[in-house]
């Protein structure tokens, strides 16, 4: 039997749902959509006694299910198309994380490699397109970039606020701790000490955030001239008046804690950055005859993934590395001792940093070849060291990962988690309050090979899922994303292309407020483009959608694991007063005539499976047909969309 129901036994309803709420339930749940009329009718009709089993084998086998949780966890993952702060610059290549995200679930990735790839992709398989555009989940949070004008100091402060957002967000989102707490004392609650802060920040010191190219051809390109790059470095040095240790310095990435390493990038590091140009004609005739072989291969590569075009991910940019300091009450410049990659000691057996880093390179001590001839990646490892830790069920943070991951699942499907802080499993969380079946469902996570799918179905399949009242008769309201969806499909005007760029959609003008140097159009048009799911409209951190945000879509700066949801006047007036709500009315009304035709009572009945999943009961229809007949069907389909069974779900 479904250890659900065991475990809650006598607590659950014998009964069932009406089969049309269920379907609305379900179709909501996994899709992020209601129902269409024939699947409602399909389903209701449906005499086989697998009729459930198959309608929820069908919803999570349909691509709609990846954009419906792919929108769950861009929320966890901070994600948004522009970088947040004063600039607030638009990010034209952070999507195609986005798209990664959505097919990822749809292919159900088991669930240890979505996390990985996400931290360290670009380490586990360099050469697959996927599993770099995965490390976007690092780059995804608010980025401020350095100006000539700051000074050193600041410009340490940044670039450990961005350290700090990688670390903080990885692990409130994969093992629910608010490490990031840390790092300026030890943790006052959890048993999360400074030092194992900075030995896990690390990790991600000598990582940077880069735009790539997808092209196979292209990144061959690159790296191939990045060594004649470090020939040319090389040689340029020699032409320099420079001594051995000063040549030592150079090598390295520029590091602000050493005096000598900033006074030297300051003097020599742009003579050390050669253009194209300038490198194509050092090259000898052989080299320049292997540049122009690239560019012909990068001109007929044909390779979808190619036509993706560039990524914003995250990589390594040495071999080396590079030290890494425990700064005293967190102050940059305050460095108090050097700190080597290490994990949360409450929950590291006996494996050590070094262990997990040496299953992926054995010769970790040679800085580029291995003993079999094969050329290392130009990284360190460490981020998949933290990764390969993060999983380790027996020796690491696994068995929590996957505590985490079923928490969250459970919170979608019942309106709330076990624990009702997600991103917040240490002591000041909320203890979750059914911590047998928790960990029943976690370890069910790890022995189904760490796929999500099963652990759906077998909550879905469950007697406490189709309980008349599955949340103990509290309704959830759907998120704005999904509200604004669900008009767009009850009009009959929801686009359901997938993938690609992120459209903009229509703000007010006075909406519009923000100092960015890319200003965000106003006055645009709505049209086909821009009634795509929510999902992939653009999101500038500077400019909240107002409509979105009544709704109260989450502020993308920080991770977000579980919305608020608030009950305001402006909630109403808007679904009254807003002329884009009123336009979708009226397409909804066309869209009811040209199905059924004049008949009001037809009209009644078709409008209301539509919005609601279900036929009028008799005194509804009775008194709608008497509003139609001194009113507009579009004022019909109008107050449709105000009422809370439209907004809410159970």
């Amino acid at each position: 039997g479904n250890p659900i129901d065991r475990y809650f036994g006598h607590a659950i309803s014998p009964r069932r749902a009406p089969r049309e709420s269920l379907i609305r339930r379900i179709t909501f749940g996994l899709h992020g959509l209601p129902p269409s009329p024939e699947d409602i009718t399909r389903f209701v009709e449906d005499p086989a006694p697998n009729a459930y089993e198959r309608l929820v084998d069908r919803l999570l086998a349909s691509p709609r299910y990846g954009e419906r949780w792919g929108r769950h966890w861009l929320d966890v993952a901070r994600y948004a198309d522009s970088d947040g702060y004063e600039s607030d610059l638009d990010r034209s290549h952070a999507w195609p994380y986005r798209d990664w995200v959505i097919r990822a679930l749809n292919q159900d990735l088991p669930f240890d490699t979505f996390a990985k790839w996400q931290i360290a992709g670009d380490e586990y398989a360099p050469t697959d397109p996927q599993a770099v555009i995965a490390t976007g989940f690092l780059a995804a949070g608010p980025w401020r970039t350095t100006t000539p004008a700051d000074t050193e100091e600041n410009k340490q402060k940044i670039r450990y606020d961005q350290l700090d957002d990688m670390l903080s967000t990885t692990s409130s989102a994969f093992l629910g701790l608010t490490v990031g707490c840390a790092r300026c004392h030890d943790h006052k609650f959890d048993p999360i000490p400074t030092r194992d802060y900075y030995r896990m920040l690390s990790a991600f010191v000598t990582s940077e955030r880069r735009t790539v190219s997808l092209s196979k051809p292209r990144r061959e390109f690159d790296q191939w001239k990045q060594r004649q790059s470090a020939r040319w470095r090389e040689w340029k040095m020699q032409q320099l008046n420079l001594t051995e240790e000063e040549r030592f310095w150079l090598r390295q990435p520029e590091h602000f804690f050493v005096p000598i390493s900033v006074k030297l990038f300051k003097a020599y590091g742009e003579q050390l950055r050669p253009d194209d140009q300038d490198l194509f004609r050092w090259l000898e005739t052989d080299q320049q005859s292997i540049w122009h072989q690239f560019q012909s291969a990068i001109r007929s590569d044909n390779n979808p993934v190619s036509a993706i075009g560039q990524a914003l991910v995250v990589t390594d940019r040495q071999h080396q590395v590079a030290p890494s300091f425990l700064l005293s009450r967190g102050e940059v410049m305050n460095p108090s001792e050097p700190v080597s990659l290490g994990f949360l000691q409450i929950l590291t057996g006996t494996r050590t940093p070094h262990d997990y880093r040496r299953s992926f390179w054995p010769d970790l001590q040679h800085d580029q070849i291995n003993r079999k001839g094969f050329i290392r990646p130009k990284t360190t490892y460490q981020r998949a060291a933290l990764a390969e830790w993060m999983t380790d069920v027996p020796s690491g943070a696994g068995a929590l990962l996957a505590r985490v991951a079923v928490n969250r699942i459970w919170q979608h499907h019942f309106g709330q988690g076990f624990s009702t802080t997600p991103n917040d499993f240490g002591t000041r969380g909320a203890s979750p309050d059914h911590p047998e079946l928790l960990e029943t469902l976690a370890a069910t996570l790890v022995q189904s090979e760490w796929r999500l799918k099963p652990i759906h179905k077998l909550v879905l399949m469950s007697q406490r899922y189709q309980a008349p009242q599955r949340r103990e008769g509290r309704p959830v309201r759907l998120e704005a994303e999904i509200l604004r969806d669900a008009m767009l499909l009850a009009a009959g005007k929801l686009n359901l292309a997938m993938d690609g760029p992120p459209f903009k959609p229509p703000i007010p003008k006075a909406a519009i407020s923000t100092r960015s140097q890319d200003a965000y159009p106003a006055n645009l048009e709505d049209g086909p483009d821009r009634w795509r799911r929510s999902l992939y409209a653009f999101s500038k951190r500077s400019v909240p959608n107002p409509v979105m945000e009544i709704f109260d879509a989450p502020n993308a700066d920080a991770s977000c694991g579980r919305r608020n949801v608030t009950t305001v006047a402006t909630q109403a007036l808007t679904l009254l007063n807003n002329p884009q709500i009123r336009g979708w009315a009226r397409d909804f009304a066309t869209r009811v005539r040209r199905d059924v035709g004049p008949d009001h009572s037809r009209q009644v009945k078709h409008a209301y499976q539509i919005a609601l999943s279900r036929l009028p009961g008799d005194t509804e229809l009775e008194e709608a047909i008497v509003f139609l007949r001194h009113s507009e069907l579009e004022n019909l389909c109008h107050l449709l969309f105000t009422l809370n069974e439209f907004i809410y779900v159970d």
